[in-house]
């Protein structure tokens, strides 16, 4: 039986950061491979699947999938394999494919112990599964999701992400709003995102012109949650939800942020850029902003392609013409 835990289990979408979120995995595959470390080569790849799948390129979440699953399993992952299972079943769900979904998370939804195991590694997935559970017209699977959800809350009351991701399942599966409103009002952007989301669709399906009004107003909240933090793929689906509604939002925000050139950098890159210009090296840079060498390494590759060039002169360079006070900054 898995109980209470002692250590801080947070999910993929935490900080919504999907650019540098690409750097760290990147970083941490360059490291796995170093060691031989096949199991978080295969880690590495799932979590840029998910942040493809997040910003809109299921091409590019169906490769990186395909490049995990050519590599050997290390039976030492523990939490691995059930990651990597609803990696797979996002993607699947993404291309309109709901029971192949559905039959990649079987297991954890039939197996009360793997299930518990799930939501303990990933207790971010406890809303979706449920979601994906209903929209396939297997509520007890859904049930199921839910009651593992609020064991994991109940015996850790310490760690407020179970109970957001038990709030969040609940309001899913009974259609109430107190609930979802609870998961919404979490500082975590994606979460935050999410709930909106679902508030509006339920709030949406409700009689009368002020549900209807504040169902624009929540799934307005989402988009600009999703938009903030490059999630194009979930921007694009609130979009036309609130196109249902009557309602047309333009895109903005990170899907206008340019491919090349200064203004394509985020903000992480350019505080490195600004410590390269400083004359900094990488392991300098990477004590100073809390990141690995190989991370750092990550972005100036990625700044390099970006802004063609291939030094670090050039580098400091142009973050002398283009904004020379983050050369003067602390």
């Amino acid at each position: 039986m898995i109980g209470p835990i002692s250590t801080d289990h947070r999910g993929p979408d935490i900080a919504g950061r999907y650019d540098d979120a690409a750097a760290e995995a990147q970083a941490g595959r360059t490291i796995a491979e170093e060691l031989g470390t096949h199991g978080f080569i295969r880690v590495g790849l799932s979590i840029l699947a998910v942040i493809a799948l997040r910003q809109g390129d299921i091409d590019a979440a169906v490769r990186y999938i395909e490049r995990f699953q050519s590599i050997h399993a290390a039976p030492e992952m523990l939490f691995g394999p059930v990651w990597e299972k609803w990696v797979m079943a996002a993607v699947a769900e993404a291309q309109g494919d709901l029971g192949q979904a559905i039959d990649i998370l079987r297991t954890i939804y039939t197996d009360e112990e793997e299930r518990r195991w799930a939501l303990l590694t990933t207790p971010l997935t406890a809303a979706w599964t449920t979601r994906l559970a209903l929209a396939a017209a297997k509520r007890p699977y859904a049930q199921a999701m839910v009651d593992t959800a609020e064991y994991l809350a109940r015996n850790n009351p310490d760690f407020p992400m179970f109970a957001t991701a038990f709030a969040h399942a609940r309001g899913i599966l009974h259609d109430d709003p107190d609930a979802l409103a609870s998961a919404v009002d979490q500082p975590e952007p994606w979460i935050r995102a999410s709930a909106a989301e679902d508030l509006g669709v339920l709030l949406a399906a409700m009689s009368g012109a002020a549900a209807s009004a504040k169902a624009v107003d929540i799934l307005d909240q989402a988009l600009d949650g999703y938009e903030r933090i490059g999630a194009l793929l979930d921007a694009g689906r609130v979009r036309a939800r609130l196109r249902a509604l009557g309602v047309r939002r333009r895109h903005w925000g990170q899907s206008q942020r340019p491919t090349f050139g200064w203004d394509s950098l985020t903000d992480t890159e350019r505080a490195v850029a600004s410590l390269i210009a400083r004359g900094m090296t990488n392991r300098q840079i990477a004590q100073r902003m809390f990141l690995s060498p190989h991370t750092v390494s990550t972005h100036l590759r990625r700044m390099f392609s970006k802004l063609n060039i291939a030094s670090r002169t050039e580098l400091a360079r142009i973050v002398a013409e283009e904004c020379p006070a983050l050369i003067k900054g602390g």
